[in-house]
């Protein structure tokens, strides 16, 4: 590159140019490649710099957490029961989910 540049093959204002007017920005990409744990942490981070709402979510969720954890037991014994099914009841299943999905309620 730094021979392209000394030789004059290399247009530094048309590079300088597209950088400056171009939509892709480094926090752009960051953004757009968060994922659910990236953004978990930006909202805990902005519920903690504002300390009285941290304090009354974070004591909702402590209180909520024994109603949080048996929901996902639940759903944990329903997955094991589902996948202990023959592959035929589990496809019937499957169908009949998709039909009542697509019908509505």
């Amino acid at each position: 590159m730094a021979a392209a540049i000394r030789e004059g093959r290399f247009d530094l204002d048309a590079l300088y140019k597209t950088i400056a007017n171009g939509s892709e920005t480094v926090l752009g990409a960051a953004s757009d490649t968060n994922d659910y744990a990236e953004k978990f942490q930006i909202l805990k981070n902005q519920v903690l710099a504002a300390p009285s709402l941290g304090v009354t979510l974070f004591d909702a969720i402590n209180k909520l957490m024994p109603t949080i954890e048996k929901v996902i037991g639940f759903v944990a014994k329903l997955i094991e029961g589902f996948s202990n099914l023959p592959s035929g009841v589990q496809t019937g299943i499957l169908a009949f989910a998709g039909i009542a999905a697509v019908l509505g309620p």
